[in-house]
């Protein structure tokens, strides 16, 4: 139904989101759409490998979840995961879809993320591209050792803003031959710092690594708003259809949301419902004129 419905067997390669993934059957699914397309072309398989990351993108507030899913994209990429390839991130992601995704507006932009543990401030490139997330603030776990090891001879405010001055070069240097070559402004690099001082003071603290993963994935909404997509597919409440859509689709974007017929009927104005024949009282809601239909 969600092939036919998104057309995502006549586009040659949407980016989809979804945004309660569960343990990722639909971004499996896509994955093997995008593999079947480019086989049919007679392309190179390989290009699944970069392209699946790039379009195919998936969160959830579930963690048993996430993880599932996180194994399940691996095995939709099959046989290319074992043969030799350069780093990528996997682009599924422990968040709450449903919350603030706040939108930047120029590179001078700063995203605040609100925690229990205080706010981790995020300048607007680790949002414009996710892989600053992974790679540039990532890095900041060989610092976290650096102040662990400089504790043993100086206090720890001392300590962490030794390895903050030496983070600090890092951001505004340039980094040749990686993903994210390019350097931040002094400005973005005093963003980032804060969020890198309070997350070396936790793990001092004992908290590990905990923090810095829970920020890289809490800003998923933010970035997938920014980045905008082709198609939303998800299993989830009707009344997120709007919520979704407004959120995370490109002008023109197409949605359909899995629920149960009920639901499905009680949200119906202006969409188009689908029923389904193999599944007696589930029902779809996507994108269009407001009309019924079954598959």
């Amino acid at each position: 139904v969600v092939k036919e419905e998104l057309s995502l067997t006549e586009d040659p390669s949407p980016s989809i989101l979804d945004p309660v993934c569960g343990t990722g059957t639909f971004l499996s699914t896509a994955i093997g759409l995008m593999r079947r397309r480019i086989l049919e072309k007679n392309d190179d398989e390989f290009d699944v490998f970069f392209d699946a990351p790039e379009k195919i993108r998936g969160m959830d507030g579930d963690p048993l979840a996430v993880a599932l899913a996180r194994l399940n994209y691996l095995l939709a990429l099959g046989d290319l995961v074992q043969e030799e390839h350069p780093p990528f991130l996997l682009p599924v992601y422990l968040a709450d879809s449903t919350g603030e995704s706040g939108r930047i507006q120029n590179e001078d932009s700063v995203l605040t993320l609100s925690t229990a543990a205080g706010k981790f401030p995020l300048p607007a490139p680790f949002i414009s591209n996710p892989l600053m997330l992974d790679w540039v603030l990532g890095r900041i776990t060989n610092y976290m050792g650096g102040a662990q090891l400089r504790l043993h001879v100086q206090s720890e405010e001392v300590a962490v803003q030794e390895v903050l001055n030496a983070y600090y070069n890092y951001l505004t240097s340039g980094k040749p031959r990686t993903p994210v070559p390019d350097a931040l402004t002094p400005a973005q690099a005093d963003t980032a710092l804060e969020t890198a001082r309070r997350l070396v003071h936790l793990h001092i603290r004992g908290q590990g690594t905990f923090w810095l993963h829970l920020v890289q994935n809490m800003a998923a909404p933010s970035i997938f708003a920014h980045r905008g997509f082709d198609r939303l597919v998800t299993h989830c409440p009707a009344s997120l259809f709007d919520t979704y859509s407004e959120a995370y689709l490109r002008p023109g974007g197409h949605a359909a949301i899995i629920t149960t017929l009920a639901d499905a009927e009680a949200h119906s104005r202006g969409r188009r419902l689908v029923t389904m024949e193999s599944l007696p009282g589930t029902a779809a809601l996507v994108t269009g004129y407001e009309e019924r239909a079954s598959l």
